[in-house]
């Protein structure tokens, strides 16, 4: 499990960006960023779930 905390969904938004300058960064070339998603998208089954917030009482101060 992965997990994420943000202060604010500005912060959620910079990081989106910061993420992508990255990726970039890292392949010049958006074919060989594809060919290497396409190749990371293989490694997972597609059947999970995401969310922008969740409450998660246990976490909570």
């Amino acid at each position: 499990m992965e997990a994420f905390f943000y202060d604010s969904l500005a912060d959620m938004e910079k990081s989106s960006e910061k993420i992508d300058e990255l990726i970039k960064s890292t392949w010049p070339n958006e074919k060989d960023a594809d060919a290497f998603f396409d190749e990371l998208e293989k490694s997972f089954t597609g059947k999970h779930s995401d969310y922008i917030y969740r409450n998660v009482p246990t976490l909570s101060k």
